[in-house]
């Protein structure tokens, strides 16, 4: 895809892969890539995540959809704040694709450097083409969960279906993770 216009590019075009059904000899996944905007004249600033599908194994793709439950949020007039560094993952033990992510805060559309960060997740709906809006991982209230995430990471499915997601932390006013 083209999408650099001086202005914005597109960038973490990740891809998860969504088996075919059972017994359905010949057909192929279907790929669900995600990728969002990025201004380039900051720093991490980017915008709605979109999507797009092959089922063809990438010969072929949709076009890219912003997903509106990927929309920036405002906090205050000042203030937005979206998720970002997603990574769609097939998970077997439910039969789902899942996102996980990140949220990023912006004061005046650029990235506050205190600054909250949750961890964030949502799932493909196949049926519909769309993503569910994105919850926040619930963490213990304590200081240094106030910025924890798992962006741009990998996780690990156990057999059970329980997830490892990896995640970086730090109390909001310290330097290091």
């Amino acid at each position: 895809r083209r999408g650099y216009d001086g202005k914005r590019c597109w960038v973490h075009a990740r891809a998860g892969a969504i088996p075919p059904p059972a017994g359905k000899q010949g057909s192929q996944p279907r790929i669900v890539m995600t990728m969002q905007p990025l201004q380039i004249s900051g720093s991490d600033v980017f915008y709605a995540l979109n999507d797009l599908n092959s089922e063809d194994l990438g010969s072929s793709w949709t076009e890219p959809i912003a997903r509106g439950s990927f929309a920036r949020k405002k906090i205050d007039p000042r203030t937005e704040m979206t998720v970002c560094d997603f990574t769609p993952t097939w998970h077997a033990a439910t039969g789902k694709l899942l996102g996980t992510g990140q949220t990023v805060w912006y004061r005046d559309n650029k990235v506050m450097h205190v600054r909250p960060r949750a961890t964030a997740f949502s799932v493909f709906d196949e049926a519909s083409g769309q993503w569910s809006s994105w919850k926040e991982l619930a963490l213990p209230d304590e200081p240094r969960f106030k910025n924890c995430g798992a962006g741009s990471v990998q996780r690990f499915d156990l057999p059970d279906g329980d997830i490892l997601l990896p995640v970086y932390l730090k109390v909001p006013e310290k330097t290091q993770y």
